[in-house]
């Protein structure tokens, strides 16, 4: 080939080049005007604060983080922030910024020692050092507490007032509870009826036993018991009450508030898992030589 024909050749390659190229890139400018006029109008429809959180969204996911008021790189916040902090005199512990007395105090603390009256020490030290400082000031330990002498004499007083109270209260009960065996001993050595306890509904073996009573006599009743619980029940009529005991041997006696009508008494031996109740109700019988009141016993359930 000649060498002006190579030349006319290589000139219309370089044209036809520089025309496509022109043409490809005037496309691409094309394109990216298009699109920047389209996200100038998204934009434009946007709030402040949507377009503020579109803006923060592409930082963050440039991996950006805010930091006083600045967008950068989580390794630059973390420089700035530590230049910060050791500007303000702190110190790291234990993956946290602290004083210098804090971290001393974070060190001792960790020897197991305790601070009192400003100074580090084991616990029984601390223990010894208080006491000294109590009785300096005059002060005296009872009941575990730290007190005057006139409080101390002052809660001494308290308690054996409380502790006569307690026995007063014991002495009562157990005359009360000598009284009510008397009493029953009494009826059960004198003339009187005997008195029938009815088993109800069944309940779990290892319960203790539950004593009900009905009084539909239309008089008053009193129940008297006798045992390793002693009770005194005086029973209006048509009233309904119960006396939770404990297993054992026992005395009962019924007393009616009726001048025709005996005391009625009984030993029994209550057990676990057993309830018992009576109902009270009063009859006239009609004789041939006249009329008599009679007491009589019924079952009764609470359920009833």
């Amino acid at each position: 080939m000649k060498r002006g024909k190579i030349e006319g050749f290589l000139i219309f390659l370089l044209m036809f080049c520089l025309c496509f190229g022109c043409a490809r890139l005037t496309e691409k400018i094309k394109k990216r005007k298009e699109e920047s006029r389209e996200k100038f109008k998204i934009e434009k429809q946007l709030t402040t604060e949507e377009r503020e959180k579109l803006y923060e969204a592409g930082q963050r996911a440039k991996g950006l983080v805010m930091y006083q008021g600045e967008w950068m790189l989580p390794e630059e916040k973390e420089r700035i922030f530590e230049e910060d902090q050791r500007k303000k005199g702190l110190v790291k512990s234990r993956g946290e910024w602290v004083t210098e007395e804090e971290k001393f105090a974070r060190e001792q603390e960790a020897k197991g020692l305790v601070k009192y009256q400003g100074e580090w020490m084991t616990p029984e030290e601390k223990e010894k050092a208080y006491e000294k400082d109590q009785i300096e000031k005059g002060l005296v330990r009872y009941a575990g507490k730290w007190v005057s002498l006139k409080e101390k004499e002052r809660l001494i007083a308290k308690e054996n007032e409380l502790l006569k109270e307690m026995e007063a209260k014991e002495g009562a009960k157990r005359e009360e509870k000598e009284a009510i065996g008397l009493e029953v001993s009494r009826i059960i050595n004198s003339e009187h009826e005997v008195l029938s306890l009815f088993p109800v509904r069944g309940k779990d073996k290892d319960q203790e036993p539950t004593l009900f009573i009905r009084n539909s006599s239309g008089v008053l009743a009193t129940l008297l018991i006798s045992g390793p619980q002693s009770e005194k029940m005086t029973v209006t009529s048509g009233e309904t009450q119960e006396v939770k005991l404990v297993t054992g041997d026992y005395c009962l006696a019924l007393k009616i508030d009726h001048p025709d009508i005996l005391p009625l008494a009984r030993e029994y031996t209550l057990q676990k898992g057993s309830d018992y109740g009576l109902d009270l109700h009063m009859t006239l019988q009609i004789y041939s030589y006249g009329s008599e009141t009679e007491l009589r016993l019924k079952p009764f359930s609470p359920t009833e």
